[in-house]
């Protein structure tokens, strides 16, 4: 059992990273296109949003797999707990450094593995003025005999 005098440091390194995993997922949820944006845009957004997700994802698991670790029996302050908070803060530098690279890399191979992209995540481009006049013209043309 921790007190205040000894805290398990172990389930605190676990709440920071899954704070941290987290605030990743967050990021990826409030990450979208505009309806305006092309399709390209669109599907590069798609993509920096499944690189926040699976970059995310492992930070949240591991935070929650260091607090059940760190319920079973305290853990004191080591060299550990500074090795974990270290590479806590050195992954989210370099993956600050290189999200869009890896969005750019990635991008392409995910809507490949796919086939076509997933159409009902992208935004609607029926706000386009040009789509509009077309269904309009549409309309007309199949209206008048």
């Amino acid at each position: 059992m921790s007190t205040i005098a000894s805290a398990n440091w172990l389930a605190i390194a676990g709440a920071l990273y899954a704070l941290c995993g987290v605030g990743f997922l967050a990021k990826a949820a409030l990450t979208h296109a505009s309806p305006e944006a092309s399709v390209p845009d669109r599907l590069a957004t798609q993509s920096r949003r499944e690189v926040n997700m699976w970059f995310g994802l492992p930070i949240l698991a591991a935070g929650f797999l260091m607090q059940a670790m760190g319920g079973m029996g305290a853990v004191g302050f080591n060299v550990v707990f500074a090795t974990l908070m270290l590479l806590l803060a050195f992954s989210m530098l370099v993956f600050a450094a290189i999200e869009d690279q890896l969005a750019d890399a990635f991008g392409p191979r995910l809507a490949a593995a796919r086939g076509k992209p997933n159409i009902a995540l992208l935004p609607s481009p029926a706000n386009e003025p040009r789509v509009i006049e077309q269904i309009t013209t549409r309309a007309v043309e199949t209206a008048l005999p």
